[in-house]
């Protein structure tokens, strides 16, 4: 299989690994801070800074 063509990468793929851990987390929690902190056992105002 051939794939011909110009491709533009997302950016996503251009975070820090950690970023996109967190991100992954946050999505799953539906952006729940409090459930977010809980499983990354990190304090409330950390996670809300981390969106910032």
């Amino acid at each position: 299989i051939k794939i011909i063509g110009t491709f533009v990468q997302d950016e996503l793929l251009y975070l820090p690994e950690e970023l996109l851990d967190f991100l992954k987390v946050f999505i799953k929690n539906r952006g729940n801070l409090s459930e977010l902190q809980k499983e990354l056992s990190i304090s409330y105002p950390t996670a809300r800074s981390k969106l910032e």
